[in-house]
């Protein structure tokens, strides 16, 4: 009962950055297109009674004139305030079942990019990640497959 649903955080990041505003990129002369959710999955490779460990999700945002990095900085907050506004609502209602009997959960629920995580691999790990991909890369799968097998 003290674990977090790694779907349900996805779910409420899906519901914030769908369509929001913080990353619809006007063109000069036409407004910008908003965010939109094009995929979501727990990482479950099949039912039980479990809750999902991980979860996956991918989404269309077209930039016309900010960088990537503007527009990953943008979405990191968007997921922080999702995941920060999930969890609230978690202990909440935990505390409405339990009272003051209730586990505390988390403080926050730590975000990672990937190249922060890539940052932490020592250079055997790197290796052995740099050949996953490359053999994903090989098969033919989608990018967003792809891209879920390896941060998995």
């Amino acid at each position: 009962m003290s674990g977090l649903n790694a779907a349900t955080i996805a779910a409420a990041i899906a519901a914030r950055v769908e369509w929001a505003s913080e990353l619809t990129d006007d063109s000069r002369s036409l407004p910008g297109t908003p965010p939109s959710l094009l995929s979501i999955r727990d990482g479950k490779s099949g039912y039980d009674v479990t809750t999902p460990a991980a979860a996956f999700a991918t989404f269309n945002v077209l930039s016309y004139r900010r960088t990537p990095d503007e527009v990953l900085e943008r979405f990191d907050r968007l997921c922080a305030d999702a995941a920060s506004a999930c969890l609230a609502e978690l202990k909440r209602r935990r505390h409405f079942q339990h009272g003051s009997a209730a586990i505390d959960l988390l403080e926050t629920i730590p975000l990672h990019r990937y190249e922060a995580v890539l940052d932490r691999l020592d250079a055997e790990a790197r290796s052995r990640l740099g050949a996953v991909g490359a053999s994903l890369a090989a098969r033919d799968l989608p990018l967003p497959e792809q891209c879920r097998l390896v941060t998995d």
